[in-house]
């Protein structure tokens, strides 16, 4: 786009322009220059840090707390209270085996 670049009142198009594209040259700078973008490198290498210790800690705390669940462990002490019965009532059924000499 072309303006009247020579036109040099204040509020011209072409004023305006320039300090648009002022404003938006400074504004790249602060973006996207060296300090800026190599800060932003080990910010987002932080963050992924940070979200790879945290995902550890929580699988971590979601095992312990599957196998800790009172749940789990109702479920668990049901199964060894059947499990014990059984093995019990093994123990002392008499023997039902007959041989009846076919």
């Amino acid at each position: 786009m072309e303006f009247n670049q020579d036109d040099e009142r204040e509020n011209s198009v072409a004023a305006v322009a320039r300090a648009f594209q002022s404003v938006a040259l400074d504004e790249w700078e602060y973006l996207f220059s060296e300090t800026a973008t190599t800060d932003w490198a080990l910010k987002a290498e932080k963050q992924a840090q940070w979200r790879l210790m945290e995902k550890a800690k929580e699988n971590r705390v979601v095992r312990r707390w599957k196998r800790d669940a009172f749940v789990m462990r109702l479920n668990r002490d049901k199964l060894d209270e059947r499990r014990r019965l059984n093995e019990a009532k093994r123990a002392t059924a008499p023997v039902t085996h007959y041989d009846y000499g076919g």
